[in-house]
């Protein structure tokens, strides 16, 4: 059945009826056409193998790349905790140490992976599109070249605004995280002095803070990217408007350059404009990087000051004479040596 009804439909496509009531044979489609086609979708096949392969090797080489800055970071940090002295160590209790690194080691590695790739590949699409348009018709690419510095200013609001909140941010998560951690390491000192509600308030007290920035932060990202959209819905209209002035004047002889200019320096446009979160993420690595930076640098040299002698190995017995202790409840020494 199906046989017998793709016939048909081919008989009825390969005859006409004519105006004068017979019916004439006539040729339906176009070789030049199809082979022109075929051609731009082979060519369009072989650039998608190309981009898939660049792509995978990026992937590798940032993932690679970022999985060693982090690791040297870690070391660096643990090192200078080790050369801390025992007033800082006092300060900073080991649940704020911990929660410092391992959260910032966290946003760093979403900041520095495929996000920095992103940002890279959407200023290099809207570079490269503006270039080709360029060729075509130089007076309507500058019209619509604008929207590129228009969103990079967007972008660099939400930045700017953001980095007052993230260093906000990162040292109340980390005074959160010390809280629960010093209640389960501490359970029983806890319950013995009947503290769950004062660590509890204590907990709701920094986490009320936290929402509150957190509010503040989302509400001007999500300001921003609309303000970003607007701004490219704004600029689409006015050279598309412009463009057909163009097109009447003379000053572009083809239509279709016209729709060609405007969509493609706007789609990327529009895909530099997407990229607000991810500037946001970029930001926060960069906050966490100085976050974990400052403590790297507070930490004392090992080395010693210059002119001092240094000891590689130390040997001896220590002594201790007439050395007691009680407790001021207890009449009987529990240390007597």
């Amino acid at each position: 059945m199906v046989q017998k009804l793709s016939q048909r439909l081919n008989f009825e496509a390969s005859y006409a009826p004519s105006k004068f009531g017979g019916e004439t044979q006539t040729t339906i489609g176009d070789d030049e056409f199809l082979s022109s086609v075929l051609t731009l979708i082979y060519a369009g096949l072989g650039f998608g193998v190309i981009i898939l392969v660049l792509a995978l090797i990026q992937g590798i080489c940032i993932q690679r790349g970022t999985s060693r800055i982090l690791d040297n970071l870690r070391k660096e940090f643990l090192g200078a905790i080790l050369r801390q002295d025992a007033n800082w160590l006092d300060k900073n209790p080991s649940g704020t140490i911990t929660c410092q690194l391992n959260e910032n080691i966290e946003i760093i590695s979403d900041g520095l992976g495929n996000k920095c790739c992103m940002l890279v590949r959407g200023f290099a699409m809207f570079t490269s599109s503006i270039i080709a348009c360029a060729f075509i018709n130089w007076q309507l690419t500058f019209i619509t070249f604008t929207m590129g510095p228009v969103s990079a200013f967007v972008l660099h609001l939400l930045t700017k605004v953001n980095e007052l909140t993230n260093s906000e941010l990162m040292t109340l998560s980390t005074q959160s995280h010390a809280i629960i951690e010093e209640s389960i390491l501490n359970v029983r000192t806890v319950q013995a002095c009947n503290g769950q509600n004062f660590m509890i308030t204590k907990l709701k007290k920094v986490n009320e803070e936290i929402k509150k920035l957190y509010n503040k932060s989302t509400f001007w990202a999500g300001f921003f990217d609309g303000l970003a959209l607007f701004v490219i819905y704004f600029i689409t209209g006015i050279s598309l408007f412009f463009g057909c002035r163009l097109y009447f004047e003379g000053e572009i002889k083809k239509a279709g350059d016209v729709i060609l200019i405007v969509n493609t320096i706007c789609v990327t446009g529009y895909f530099l404009g997407l990229l607000g979160p991810h500037m946001s993420s970029l930001q926060r690595a960069a906050t966490s990087f100085q976050l974990l930076y400052k403590t790297i640098e507070s930490a004392p040299k090992s080395e010693g000051k210059e002119g001092e002698s240094k000891v590689f190995s130390a040997k001896g017995n220590i002594e201790f004479k007439n050395v007691r202790f009680k407790y001021a409840t207890r009449d009987k020494e529990v240390l007597q040596i």
